[in-house]
C-alpha cells in the first residue's frame, strides 16, 4: 500500500488485483437478476396467481421509505461500480 501512496503503482491497478478473486459482484448480479427472472416467468406463464403476487411484491417495494430505496440502489451500484445514485435522484 505504501507504494501506491508513493505513486509507484496506480491505485486502479491495485484495486483490480485485490478484486480479482472476489465473488461479491457476481452474487449481487444474481440477486438483482432474480426479480427480473420471476417477472419474466409471471408474464410468460400467464398464471393470474403469479401475476397478482408480483404486483403485490412490487407494490410493497414501492412503499419502502425513500432512504431505504436509496440505500439499496446505492449498495448495489457501488458493488457493481455504477453511478446509480445519480439515476435514482432523477426519480
Amino acid at each position: 500500500m505504501q507504494r501506491v501512496i508513493d505513486g509507484e503503482i496506480e491505485m486502479v491497478k491495485t484495486i483490480k488485483e485485490h478484486q480479482a478473486n472476489d465473488w461479491k459482484d457476481e452474487i449481487v448480479l444474481v440477486l438483482i437478476s432474480i426479480p427480473l427472472l420471476v417477472c419474466a416467468y409471471g408474464i410468460f406463464s400467464e398464471d393470474p396467481n403469479v401475476i397478482a403476487k408480483l404486483d403485490a411484491f412490487f407494490d410493497q417495494i414501492d412503499r419502502f421509505p425513500l432512504w431505504l430505496q436509496g440505500l439499496i440502489i446505492g449498495g448495489y451500484s457501488s458493488v457493481l461500480g455504477i453511478k446509480g445514485v445519480s439515476a435514482f435522484k432523477k426519480k
